[in-house]
């Protein structure tokens, strides 16, 4: 069936003249998206498929509509939905969020919401800085990674968003300290010498095994006779002979692993 509706910003208006709300639009990277509001809630997410307009509550319902006659028929089920308590929604965090963090860093952060309906997770991105939102049954939980460590918190009511400026400013603080780090430790690793091909391949021959790579794939690199490879991936586990070349171009991408198989005189554990 092809889709017959309007553009999102037009059907969003309609909408929101239909249940007497009122619509915003903001960016949302691959998928468009409109929120509704309801006496301060934005509790109807609207999203622009290409091939079709979802429309969706924080939690549970959701429906996807092509023509006006879809739309004709979720009304009456949408206004039924929304009887129910309000639940802060991560379209109330994107419209505070958005404005917030493009003063913070003078550009436009995207927020890329997940593909589910309705949507449990969304990301907001500016360059290597994130802050990601999580849909909970009641309420919004937000996220700041910086390097390993996390900063969380979960909002309620729309009125709670008052406390979110200064909570994210501080984890937003640790963030940019944990990139510049990162960055200065990069930039640490770039000048280090290369590892030496004929060690490494010495290391293997004498019994070391070497893993590259993170946990969920990598490859483990052994002397059976010849070069192998132990491919893991998602749990699969394989073995094929290596090359030269494959052994090379690993230690392009990871020479931490090798490094630190060289400085440990690896025997099985330079993983």
């Amino acid at each position: 069936m092809e889709r017959t509706l309007p553009p999102l910003g037009v059907f969003a208006a309609q909408v929101a003249r239909a249940l007497g709300g009122a619509a915003n639009v903001f960016d949302s990277g691959e998928y468009p998206a409109a929120a509704v509001a309801f006496g301060g809630w934005h509790r109807v997410l609207i999203r622009d498929h290409q091939w079709a307009l979802s429309v969706s509550l924080p939690t549970e319902h959701s429906w996807q509509l092509r023509t006006p006659e879809d739309w004709t028929a979720t009304e009456p089920l949408l206004r039924a939905a929304l009887t129910s308590n309000p639940v802060l929604s991560m379209s109330d965090l994107l419209i505070v969020l958005g404005p917030m963090l493009a003063r913070r860093t003078g550009s436009a952060w995207s927020a890329n919401i997940a593909g589910t309906s309705p949507p449990g997770e969304t990301w907001l991105r500016n360059g290597a800085r994130s802050v990601g939102l999580f849909q909970q049954p009641s309420s919004v939980r937000v996220v700041v990674w910086a390097d390993r460590a996390l900063s969380s918190q979960s909002f309620t009511t729309p009125e709670a968003l008052g406390t979110l400026a200064p909570w994210l400013e501080a984890a937003l603080d640790q963030q940019d300290r944990a990139l510049l780090e990162a960055e200065a430790e990069a930039r640490r690793k770039a000048a280090l010498p290369p590892p030496d091909f004929d060690a490494v391949l010495a290391l293997l021959k004498a019994g070391a095994r070497i893993c590259t790579s993170g946990a969920r794939c990598n490859e483990t690199f052994f002397w059976d006779g010849r070069l192998r490879r132990e491919i893991f991936d998602e749990g699969d586990v394989s073995v094929c002979d290596g090359s030269e070349a494959d052994l090379r171009r690993h230690m392009e991408l990871y020479p931490d692993a090798f490094r630190r198989a060289l400085a440990a005189g690896d025997r099985g554990q330079g993983s």
